[in-house]
Parts: C-alpha cells; structure tokens; sequence
C-alpha cells in the first residue's frame, strides 16, 4: 500500500497539469486573425468613436468607411471581410443611410450575430424628421440623428446594452464608461446651446451643402434654408440633387436672409461657391456628418470633436461667439 502511495502525487500532479493545459490551449484556440477581445464593427468615424468610447480598452472597434471617404461605403473590402467574420456586434445607423452596408456584413459574419441599427432603435418613430423627395416620388426619412448630441446619448444607450449583451464579463467596465460619455455629451449640449443663443435671432438661418443637420437645428432653435442635395437612399451615395437650379438656390439663401452657407465633410465645391456668391453672402462655412476634424490620432478626431466643431463654425459664420465652447473638450473621455 505505501509503495502504490509512493507514485501516486506525482501522477496526480502530471494529470493536474495535462488538464490545465488542455484547458489553455482550447481557451487559446482561435483563427488566425481572430482579434483576441471582442470585435465590433461600425460604419461610419462619428458612431465609431462614440462606440469606442464606450467599449473602452475591452472590446476592438473597427469602421467600414475609409477615412476620408465622402460618403458611406457601400461594400466591405476584401481587407475588411477577413476581419469582419468575427465580429461580435454591428452597430450602423440605419433609417436608409447604411442599410446597404449592415446587409453586406450580415452575409459575412456568423448568424447569431446581432445588427444593430441606433436610429430606429434608440430614438421613438414621432422624434424622426421627414420629408419628400425632389422627385416627389416618396417620403424619406432623415437618418442624421447623430448631428443632436442628446440622440448621440440615446445611441450611448443602447450601445452600452447592447456591448453588455454580448461580453457580459464586462457589464461594470461599459456602465462606467457610458456614464462618462453621458457626462460629456450633457455639458457639451449644454455649452452648445449657449453658443447658439449668442447667434442674432435673425441670422439663425442655415443652408448646408447636404440636409444632415436638420436634427441639430431643430434641437438649438434654428431653421433650414435648404440645401443643395437631400438624402433619399439612392445610389451611388445615397443623395439626390435638388430640383432647383444653383441659380434659385443662391436666391433662396438671398431671400432668406442667411448671412453664410456651408458646405459640408471637408471640402468646398464649385457648387456651394456659386450659390454663396449669387447669395451674396459674406462667408462660407463648414458642417460635417460623417468627417471627423483633424488627422486620426489627433485630440479632436472624435464625435465630440466634431459636435464642437460644427458649433463653433455656426457661431463663427453667423454672427456668434465661440466663448461658450471654450470649456468643453473635444477628446476621447476614456482610453481606448
């Protein structure tokens, strides 16, 4: 009996370390390429620094778009496809505007993978803006929630649920980090809407190259002038031209009494140019929806940066002061 008992610790002990290693190496095993946190895949730069600073250091961000890109992309490259097979999320806006792209994922990653579209999903049906296409042929929904920071909070929401969902392990880590974005996007909101009350009540009159801020004027108590193109979900980048000329839209913005015009992303065309000398107007401004300011990397490349960027110029180009926004930051509130 105790000559059995002599051999019986160390098998123990080498059974013990098989099991352990069995253990790691299943926990270990993985694709190549595989992204050892988990993988969210988004669209566009704005949704993906909001989402990224959500998800903090415990989960992978990665967006579809190109940087620069004017608009939207419409497939996944091949670059992209390897690694979007392993997502674990998607979040996209929706409402028409990346609809296209969500359905390119779908065929790509596993079938349990929840698509996740902000705008119909985090903001009610009665808060949406609509309206009818140049042609008339239908009614549209404007799917540029993001540009009003509090439907930005709403997105926080149900990004933190949802990251939740799928990495219950770190429930804590997104609800700490979603109260900061919270945070932030309250004072920003707050400083934005003192900006624009510095704005002369007559020169709260915007035109923009493109209808993406309809949200955003709505929510600080300005109007729309028009716009030179409207999005309606049609190829190839999802917007249609007016059905006025450049000559009656520099007459509207004459007529309107609008005291600049802005183009939007980061570029000013021909067209914009034409408009605002036919309109007389002193300035032209810039306004982006899916541009970030700055080089990636920089302190302001985040959707905080870009909601302050786009106060800052309504207040520079029509008559306001900035001041109010010189307390608020335009960097990422957590590391990510």
């Amino acid at each position: 009996m105790a000559h059995r008992s002599k051999f019986r610790l160390p098998i123990l002990a080498l059974a013990l370390l098989l099991s352990i290693g069995l253990i790691v190496t299943a926990c270990d095993k993985r694709e190549e390429g595989e992204p050892e946190r988990p993988l969210v895949i988004t669209s566009i730069w704005p949704l993906g620094s909001l989402i990224r600073n959500i998800a903090g250091t415990r989960a992978q961000v990665e967006t579809l778009t190109p940087y620069g890109h004017p608009h939207v992309a419409r497939s996944i490259g091949e670059g992209d496809r390897n690694l979007a097979k392993f997502a674990s999320v998607g979040f996209f806006s929706g409402l028409g505007y990346d609809n296209a792209l969500a359905a390119e994922l779908r065929k790509v990653v596993r079938g349990d993978v929840p698509i996740v579209f902000l705008g119909s999903e985090s903001i009610t049906p009665e808060a949406l803006i609509s309206y009818r296409a140049p042609d008339d042929s239908t009614d549209v929904i404007n799917p540029f929630t993001w540009t009003d920071p509090i439907f930005g909070r709403s997105y926080a929401e149900k990004i933190r649920s949802e990251l939740t969902r799928v990495d219950p392990a770190g429930a804590k880590d997104y609800e700490q980090n979603y109260e900061k974005v919270v945070a932030a996007l309250d004072r920003l909101d707050s400083a934005i809407s003192e900006t624009i009350s510095t704005i002369p009540t007559s020169a709260r009159s915007v035109f923009a190259e493109v209808n993406a801020f309809d949200y955003l004027m709505r929510r600080y108590r300005m109007s729309t002038a028009g716009s030179v193109e409207v999005f309606t979900g049609q190829d190839p980048n999802g917007l249609s031209r007016s059905s006025q000329s450049v000559s009656e839209l520099g007459q509207m913005v004459k007529d309107s009494g609008a005291p600049s015009v802005f183009a939007t992303q980061a570029r000013i065309t021909a067209e914009i140019t034409e408009i605002a000398k036919i309109a007389g107007v002193r300035s032209i401004g810039l306004l982006r929806y899916e541009a970030l300011p700055g080089p990636p990397g920089s302190l302001g490349y985040t959707y905080f940066g870009m909601l302050i960027d786009n106060a800052r110029n309504l207040a520079g180009h029509l008559g306001g002061s900035t001041s109010p926004l010189d307390d608020v930051r335009p960097n990422d509130v957590v590391t990510t």
